[in-house]
């Protein structure tokens, strides 16, 4: 489709839905916890490594990550400005920017859905514009944004009235090589519409070869410009990390009904969490909706295809975040806005009450969409100032989440005081202790990863703590690391542990360990120590049983 044939009303409406993108994630995360929250632990990963890349260290070859390292090269220009004006406001503007990217991606869905009229785009652009499945993976400095700008971008140049020639094929080709170049999973969109186009053009009585071969010779052009340099620096840990470690990865154990909400994009908790039950009856019929466009509409079943797959891939695979949805959600929205579109268009010669309901039920979709999602807000804020002050005489200072050390700007000052840094303690437990595939294997029983984070945890003289429980370490391991950094404090949401030399007060109800007097009230989940002895008042309720010990069976991980 060419924009010069755009009429005013279809710019209109797809800057329309552009705002809107932009105006509700825009609201998510100011009225959250701003551009400098602590929210998820994977952009800090992300924006982590490209620190680390723009300091002259490569990934698989000096560091661990699992994904292909298209998203280390969009990173390294934040990275790059966060040694200027500091990583605080580098990440800040890279979160800003996917929050451009994913509304211009509901732009691209809009005007890709046009051929099939002005409603279906309307639809399809604004059902992505405020998803909270869709929204929630450009939310922040994620993968899914720029692979889905990529995927939409190739299915632009590939979607036309006319035969594609192949110089189109071959830019469609180089977006997707480059899009698996961020996360190895789009290798699945690629061999599905290089298949169709062969199909297409065999069917047509046309030579096929030519085009597939103009489309995969983009795709591997594209690919090797943004891997091969790394896999010459570290071919085998490359390979290890980007496939075998990412095989491996433990089975999380999720319930399917669990794996279907979150495809749905219904956030896991507070407002807008749906019962299992409504999950249940969603999945059906937003598949038969989908099966029946790609029914009605042929020039959707590819899209058809290619979203059952990757529905089908998800479900399978061991680990399942809600910021998956994000991989699915164009195709997706693509064929419902379509089907809605034509079910509507369709009950315009239908009795007044089948044009109610055909009108009714889209209104009423839309509107629960929007309430949930708007609704929900993206990360809490957290003390950096305060967090700074207790660990200003800390040389090194680690992290369980590379984001706090992100937003406090210590992850550059460790690297420039050769400190033990780690883009991803995640990443460590893959890559140490890789197991059969598919087999389910926990970090408390991986006996390297336990080893290394001992050895990490105690390089330092201050470490920071935000996961819910610490990252699956052994009573061991969490003893060895109290025994480094015996005092804690707990700020906000952040649980500091610290040296001996720290300057923290110590409260006399527990003269074993070191931890801070209420304000705030502190539980056994918050600190590795264990077992120690309590003397009245116990500000804290540590010991519930009254035997003079605390936290006797309050477990480190799981």
């Amino acid at each position: 489709m060419r924009l010069s044939r755009l009429s005013k009303p279809d710019v209109a409406l797809i800057g329309g839905v552009f705002v809107i993108g932009l105006a509700i994630r825009l609201y998510a995360t100011l009225a959250g916890g701003g551009l400098t929250a602590y929210g998820i632990y994977d952009d800090g990963v992300y924006y982590a490594s490209a620190i680390a890349f723009v300091h002259g260290f490569l990934p698989y070859r000096d560091f661990g990550i699992l994904h292909p390292p298209g998203i280390i090269l969009i990173g390294a220009p934040f990275a790059a400005l966060g040694s200027i004006f500091g990583d605080p406001a580098g990440f800040a503007l890279a979160r800003l920017s996917f929050l451009f990217i994913g509304a211009l991606n509901a732009a691209l869905v809009a005007l890709l859905a046009l051929r099939f009229g002005r409603l279906a785009a309307l639809l399809s652009g604004l059902l992505m514009a405020i998803w909270y499945g869709a929204r929630f993976a450009d939310h922040t400095f994620l993968l899914i944004a720029p692979q889905t700008l990529l995927l939409l971008v190739a299915l632009l140049l590939l979607t036309s009235d006319q035969r594609p020639g192949l110089r189109r094929v071959a830019i469609a080709g180089a977006c997707l090589g480059a899009s698996t170049s961020i996360q190895i999973w789009n290798g699945l969109p690629l061999v599905v519409l290089l298949g169709w186009m062969i199909w297409s053009d065999w069917r047509a009585g046309e030579s096929w070869y030519r085009r597939a071969a103009s489309f995969l010779g983009g795709a591997a052009v594209a690919g090797a410009i943004i891997c091969l340099p790394f896999f010459i620096a570290a071919p085998r840990k490359m390979l290890e990390m980007t496939i075998l470690d990412q095989l491996q990865r433990p089975d999380a154990g999720k319930a399917l009904i669990t794996r279907l909400g979150m495809l749905e994009g219904w956030p896991r908790g507070g407002f807008g969490h749906m019962p299992d039950v409504v999950t249940a009856l969603l999945a059906p019929i937003i598949a038969a909706a989908v099966a029946v466009t790609a029914w009605v509409v042929p020039a959707t079943r590819v899209w058809a295809v290619v979203l059952a797959l990757e529905v089908a891939f998800i479900l399978r695979a061991p680990v399942q975040f809600l910021h998956y949805t994000g991989w699915i959600a164009p195709l997706l929205v693509l064929l419902l806005g379509i089907g809605m579109a034509r079910a509507i268009e369709a009950a315009r010669a239908r009795p007044v009450v089948v044009r109610a309901a055909a009108i009714g039920l889209p209104v009423a979709v839309f509107a629960v969409i929007s309430v949930v999602s708007v609704a929900q807000r993206h990360g809490s804020r957290i003390a950096t100032d305060l967090i700074l002050e207790q660990v200003a005489d800390a040389r090194c200072v680690t992290a369980d989440g590379p984001g706090l050390l992100i937003l406090t700007d210590l992850f550059r000052r460790n690297i420039a005081n050769g400190c033990e840094w780690k883009v991803s303690t995640s990443t460590t437990s893959y890559h140490l202790d890789p197991g059969a595939s598919g087999a389910r294997r926990g970090r408390p029983s991986a006996a390297n990863y336990q080893r290394e984070m001992r050895r990490y945890y105690t390089s330092g003289q201050a470490a920071l703590f935000i996961q819910l429980r610490p990252d699956g370490l052994t009573k061991a391991t969490g003893a060895a690391i109290a025994q480094n950094l015996p005092k804690f404090e707990q700020i906000g949401r952040v649980g500091l542990a610290l040296s001996a030399s720290s300057d923290v007060a110590c409260d006399p109800s527990y003269p074993t360990v070191c931890l801070p007097s209420p304000p705030p009230d502190l539980a056994c989940r918050d600190f590795f120590f264990r077992r120690f002895p309590v003397v009245a008042p116990d500000p804290h309720g540590l010991d519930r049983d009254g035997d003079g010990i605390a936290c006797a069976k309050a477990p480190i991980g799981g």
